[in-house]
């Protein structure tokens, strides 16, 4: 009925069902997901509610709005609860019968999908309305038509909103870590009236009421905002009740009147009434100071036997009203068990994939050991380094075959300790490896220091020889130069000085062949430094298969002799 009722009244009924339904698709079977992104259903009600409820969110919020400048944190929570008690006031009368109409329908088909959520009311009525159109609307009061808050006015907008959207989920604070904590009172207080509004808002059946001067006052009425203090207790329009919330029948407290905050109540009868004794209240004997008529018998009797059965529905009453509360707290206790539940196998997932990536690294690792020892085993049985690659390639997978386990249901991948023990005798074999790399190295850095200083001895001696040439050479040049002296002063004694000048000359011709054998022994003796030098790493590395970097960088490079 309510679905056809629906169709009928909603503008576009099948558009907003698709998108209603695509929302349920979207989030499955996690039911705190619906409205809490924007999604097409999201945009569509917010969009409903600024052009079929603006007025109404305009007489919820206007007061509270004009009046948020300079107040502190104790009046704003006043407010907070005026919003409150407004709301659920004006619930039957002003609220716009096209959202209740789409959020009833938005309510039966998520309780169709969630048929155990506990929290329908609050996630869909408290998503749609609160959250979309309230709490921006006191951020930024120009998306109703108000005016702008000033600048000082947006930190008491922002506590307002807060404890909006706190009192609507009941949230429970910590005195030591939250920083609403001062509020906990407000949300106990207002936390049951506020889900009663949530779930009296769903409703099919046309309850809006327009009073004569209910159009004409939000359109003409323009809201100033008040210097500091906000009279929180004048207006009518604060007050509410309770009773017309949930039953169509006239009731006995008047639509102003409020039971459940600390201001002023003008009942008939209280409980108090209902619970008097017997003798306190229809005793023959007692007697007012104005002299009520007396009763009959039979009265008397009825009027007792109708007090019995009041004072039972109290206490019925109150059993049911406490039982409730405990049946409150218990299902609270379950969302929190169930949420514990949900973290524990989040945990316990992401926990598992760090064990699976840190077995996979581990595996990795002993596989590139393995084949790292066994490529140099190969390596050092003369094979290439292409051979050796792909032998330490086949031989490293059937090695590692036996270690992966065949059940693929079990957390663990790999045979953990035995892929260890695997891993500790690769590092031995790779040890006496490095060892023996390490031996043959320090040998033929002694070789090399040896070479090294025979060559300094050698180059030491050409040294001394070179200086007792160039010796000879100054002596010559000075004979030389004295002959030349003589020849200029004993003209007789020419053919003399030529003939020892010739000498000298064949002298001088002897010492420069002796200077080109010498420079022929020279570069012969290097060519058999660099054949050496060459022969020792031919042979490093017919043995090894590799030259050694310290023994590769070992050159000789030809010296030009010094003559």
């Amino acid at each position: 009925m309510a679905a056809v009722v629906c169709a009928s009244e909603i503008p576009q009924f099948d558009k907003f069902a698709r998108v209603v339904q695509i929302e349920l698709d979207r989030v499955q079977n996690e039911e705190e997901q619906f409205l809490r992104s924007s999604t097409g259903l999201s945009s569509s009600m917010k969009d409903l509610g600024h052009s079929h409820g603006r007025r109404y969110f305009r007489f919820l919020l206007g007061d509270a709005i004009a009046s948020l400048d300079g107040l502190h944190r104790d009046q704003v929570i006043h407010l907070a609860r005026d919003i409150i008690h407004r709301m659920v006031s004006s619930l039957d009368d002003h609220a716009p019968h096209l959202l209740r109409l789409c959020c009833a329908y938005i309510m039966d088909q998520f309780n169709a999908q969630f048929p155990h959520s506990a929290r329908g009311p609050t996630i869909v009525v408290g998503g749609s309305i609160v959250l979309r159109i309230m709490c921006p609307a006191i951020i930024k009061p120009d998306l109703i038509g108000l005016d702008a808050h000033p600048p000082s006015a947006l930190p008491n907008a922002i506590l307002l909103a807060k404890l909006l959207q706190h009192s609507m989920r009941g949230t429970e604070f910590d005195l030591a870590s939250d920083e609403l904590y001062f509020a906990k009172d407000f949300v106990f207080e207002t936390k049951d009236l506020f889900a009663g509004y949530l779930a009296a808002f769903p409703r099919t059946e046309k309850t809006e009421v327009t009073h004569p001067n209910y159009n004409e006052e939000m359109e003409t009425r323009t809201l100033r905002r008040r210097a500091s203090q906000a009279s929180m207790g004048s207006s009518p329009k604060r007050k509410f009740s309770l009773r017309n919330l949930f039953r169509k029948d006239s009731s006995p407290l008047k639509s102003t009147e409020c039971r459940h905050c600390g201001r002023t109540l003008y009942v008939k009868m209280d409980r108090s009434s209902l619970s008097r004794s017997r003798s306190a209240s229809f005793h023959p004997s007692l007697k007012s100071k104005s002299n009520p008529p007396e009763i009959t018998q039979d009265e008397y009797f009825r009027l007792l036997r109708k007090t019995d059965v009041l004072g039972y529905l109290v206490r019925v009453h109150g059993d049911l009203e406490s039982k409730q509360v405990h049946l409150k707290q218990a299902e609270i206790e379950n969302t929190k068990l169930e949420a514990v539940k949900k973290y524990l196998v989040i945990e316990h997932e992401t926990l598992k994939m760090k064990l699976h990536e840190i077995q996979n690294g581990f595996y990795q690792h002993i596989e590139m050991l393995t084949q790292a020892w066994l490529e140099e085993e190969a390596l050092q049985t003369g094979h290439a380094q292409i051979a050796a690659k792909e032998y330490a390639k086949v031989q490293c997978i059937s090695r590692l075959a036996p270690f992966k386990r065949s059940d693929q249901h079990d957390d663990m991948k790999f045979n953990t300790p035995l892929l260890v023990s695997l891993g500790k005798e690769g590092l031995k074999k790779y040890d006496r490896i490095s060892a023996g790399y390490r031996k043959e190295l320090n040998r033929v850095e002694t070789q090399a220091t040896e070479l090294e200083s025979k060559g300094s001895s050698i180059q030491s001696m050409e040294r001394i020889y070179t200086k007792s040439v160039e010796a000879d050479l100054s002596k010559v040049k000075d004979d030389k130069a004295l002959l030349i002296d003589q020849m200029q002063l004993v003209s007789k004694q020419n053919e003399a000085l030529q003939y020892q000048v010739a000498q000298l000359e064949q002298k001088l011709c002897q010492q420069q062949l002796n200077e080109r054998n010498l420079r022929k022994q020279w570069g012969e003796h290097e060519q058999n430094l660099l054949q050496i030098l060459m022969s020792v790493k031919n042979d490093v590395k017919k043995r090894f298969g590799f030259i050694p970097p310290a023994l590769q960088q070992q050159t000789f490079a030809p010296l030009h002799p010094p003559f």
